[in-house]
């Protein structure tokens, strides 16, 4: 009975930490497993874990940064380091020149880091630190702590002390008292013996185990992984979580909420959605800005697609979103006429539009700033 008892201990907590480390080892997959390197001029596919600083790689949306780099040449780049700095918005990426290095990573817009997603645009670089070096590095040396024991497991081992204490004292003093009184010193042995067996709690560890299992069986239905069983009682004892950051403890996507358009014009600006934008469409899903994804997305809700929208309005020209313009144009044919596409930040819209429309937009916005 002992016997089974220890070996559906083990059995129940090698089962609950073999499925941890699993759904550890798909998260680890997350991580840039492969990146496109330039080496004698020509762009090759390698693992990331055999990239060195000096290498140039290449960089698109969709693609997970390999390791720190400094950007040589930019096209519309953008960033998602919700990973690193917790914010939920991309990142504008330039080319610029380096004028202060003592600056915090979600200020130094000349480098790309390892961790982070292309969300839009493509880039060249060149890698400047990889491995443990990195700033997602750096992080991970931080979070190394010393094995320490749960309130549990220090509960636990107090009671067992004084159980072992009080045991072998009951021993001592039953096998003395059968010496004292001529029995037999090997009788008197396995007599004294026996109360040490029925104190000691041989289903306790199986009871504990079964608890914990239960407990961390309920956490994971809440998206609670427990990769140790005994860290279930501590994280069973927290009551609040918090944090400055949102883009880390959400899934970083942003939705439509709210639109407004022209009575007879729903279409059109459903349209304008799906084409004015920089988003690529995968296997994975849509791939690019949040902000973009979000607006196609709902224009994908709305029983619209890119093939139909590309077949009636063709591309002319399309003009990216940058910092100095803050906004983003695409030209497109509409039958035997042209139609402009523009989405971007509503100051800068009102600064092209004509002396009519400039006083009464802001008088729009004011009235509808939700």
């Amino acid at each position: 009975m002992i016997l089974a008892i220890i070996i559906g201990n083990a059995w129940m907590g090698y089962s609950q930490e073999y499925n941890a480390e699993k759904s550890i080892r798909m998260l680890q997959k997350m991580s840039a497993q492969f990146a496109t390197v330039v080496r004698n001029n020509n762009p090759a596919k390698i693992e990331a874990r055999q990239l060195v600083p000096g290498d140039i790689i290449l960089l698109e949306a969709g693609d997970i940064v390999p390791a720190d780099a400094r950007l040589m040449e930019v096209n519309s780049l953008k960033t998602d380091e919700a990973s690193l700095t917790g914010e939920s918005h991309s990142t504008e990426k330039k080319a610029d020149a380096i004028l202060n290095a003592n600056v915090l990573p979600s200020d130094q817009g000349y480098m790309v880091f390892k961790g982070t997603i292309v969300s839009n645009g493509s880039a060249k670089a060149v890698v400047t630190t990889i491995g443990m070096k990195t700033e997602l590095g750096k992080i991970a040396d931080l979070l190394k702590v010393e094995s320490q024991k749960t309130p549990l497991q220090k509960r636990l081992a107090v009671f067992s002390k004084q159980l072992a204490v009080i045991v072998v004292l009951i021993c001592l003093v039953v096998f003395g008292i059968g010496l004292w009184r001529g029995a037999n010193p090997f009788e008197m042995f396995l007599t004294a013996l026996s109360p040490a067996v029925a104190a000691l709690p041989e289903a306790l560890p199986a009871v504990i185990t079964i608890a914990l299992a239960q407990g961390a069986r309920r956490m994971v239905k809440q998206k609670a992984l427990m990769r140790k069983l005994p860290a279930v009682e501590t994280l069973g004892s927290v009551t609040y979580i918090c944090s400055d950051k949102t883009g880390t403890l959400t899934q970083n996507v942003m939705t439509v909420e709210k639109l407004h358009a022209e009575p007879g014009h729903e279409v059109l600006m459903s349209n304008a959605m799906m084409l004015n934008n920089e988003v690529r469409f995968s296997e994975e899903g849509l791939l690019g800005d949040s902000t973009e994804t979000a607006l196609v997305d709902h224009a994908i809700e709305k029983g619209h697609s890119k093939e139909a929208a590309d077949k009636q309005f063709p591309l002319l020209l399309k003009l990216p979103f940058d910092s100095v313009r803050m906004r983003m144009s695409t030209l497109h044919r509409h039958g035997d006429q042209w139609i402009l596409f523009v989405k971007g930040a509503p100051i800068k819209i009102t600064e092209v539009l004509n002396e009519k429309y400039k006083e009464q937009v802001p008088a729009w916005l004011d009235q509808n700033k939700a």
